[in-house]
């Protein structure tokens, strides 16, 4: 321990020493905004804390963006990016419900529907029309939310994905892990598989190109279920993750990319990005954006690369990108957004693409809001000037 008298003896440098670099920690490629879950210009309460995680979201018709919130209670909301909106509108709160948990599709005819998680009415399933207008003075047409059927008594649901051709969305019940489907056209669903009696399944689903579901069972195989043949089947490849590892592992999130045909997804225990080709069932690691555990949220951007976060709540999230032509996994930085609040994301837990490519992120901590990255648009250039 130095004495008083010691530092006012001390030499200290006339200069400091000359920084070298440009390095920042924060997402400096392209540009990140958030907004806070209510109307703009403050027109509206936000959604309370406690209630505002944000763990659900998908991108409906004209391009707005619907979200569910879990907490003490869940709620409903919209975001339209158009000139006349760009602000969250809180379409209500969903009875009985405390947690919407990867569990929110919009179907084409402008119907958002989605699964209750956890609460008093866990394991039912809602619908709200988007396709009336109910506030006229916005315009942003959102009924009532109507409450349908239980595919599973007695369990939640989470891990909803639609197969709009077909007009069918599949989901996972929460604890047994039976894999169903809810049928749009006849209002009904059916149970077609139980995953893994053991609990050792995840529940996440996600679609390739032609409609065919694929997921994890047990011990993080992959499966698939294909509509067209009406048979659920493992495909021998597993999840990847650190040697010793594998069992605490599940499928955290996951999304198709148009761009070159492949799913993409990332597991819960080591936050390893992998790939997964459809045609040929084959898995490929692609390495870890960060030295965190997880992958809570992906989307796949109208460039052909994967954006993803990377991260547990226990630690700060990571924006990272993956690009499938020049096959690199960059770590872009801690999302840090200064419009429309100040403030740093710590916590993510549901990612989608917006109409014009840009990345919503849900931030799924006490106090939330939702992020809006745009990234860089990539130079064009003429093979002929």
């Amino acid at each position: 321990m130095y004495r008083e008298e010691d530092l006012r003896k001390r030499t200290w440098p006339v200069k400091p020493p000359a920084y070298r670099g440009d390095y920042s920690p924060y997402v400096r490629e392209g540009r990140i905004i958030n907004r806070v879950l209510r109307n703009h210009q403050s027109l509206s309460e936000p959604i309370p804390d406690g209630e505002s995680a944000i763990t659900s979201l998908c991108r409906g018709c004209h391009g707005r963006i619907y979200g569910a919130t879990s907490g003490v209670r869940s709620h409903l909301f919209l975001y339209d990016p158009g000139p006349g909106g760009d602000g969250v509108c809180d379409i209500g709160v969903i009875p009985g419900a405390t947690g919407v948990r990867q569990a929110l599709v919009a179907a084409p005819d402008g119907t958002l529907y989605g699964a209750i998680s956890e609460g008093p009415e866990a394991g039912r399933l809602f619908r709200c029309l988007t396709d009336r207008d109910f506030q006229n003075e916005f315009g942003y047409g959102c009924g009532p939310v109507e409450m349908l059927g239980v595919p599973v008594p007695g369990e939640g649901i989470a891990g909803l994905v639609l197969d709009g051709r077909r007009r069918r969305f599949y989901g996972v019940s929460r604890a047994s892990g039976k894999f169903f489907y809810y049928d749009l056209q006849d209002d009904r669903s059916e149970v077609k598989a139980e995953l893994d009696a053991k609990g050792r399944f995840s529940e996440r689903l996600v679609l390739d190109g032609a409609g065919v579901v694929y997921g994890c069972r047990s011990e993080g195989e992959f499966f698939r279920y294909d509509p067209a043949v009406d048979r659920l089947e493992g495909l021998g490849a597993h999840l990847p993750a650190l040697a010793g590892r594998e069992m605490y592992n599940r499928l955290e999130s996951a999304v198709f990319n148009d761009y070159d045909g492949l799913i993409y997804g990332g597991g819960s225990a080591d936050g390893v990005l992998f790939s997964l080709d459809p045609a040929s069932g084959r898995v490929r690691s692609l390495g870890k954006a960060s030295a965190a555990a997880g992958c809570p949220a992906l989307a796949a951007g109208f460039d052909g690369r994967i954006y993803g976060i990377s991260g547990t709540r226990s630690g700060m999230a990571r924006l990272f990108r993956y690009d499938p032509d020049e096959h690199s996994l960059e770590d872009l930085g801690l999302p840090l957004a200064a419009s429309e609040t100040f403030w740093h994301g710590y916590e993510f837990s549901a990612a989608c693409t917006g109409s014009a490519g840009e990345i919503y992120l849900g931030e799924s901590d006490r106090v939330s809001h939702l992020f809006i990255y745009f990234p860089p648009v990539l130079r064009r250039r003429r093979a002929d000037v």
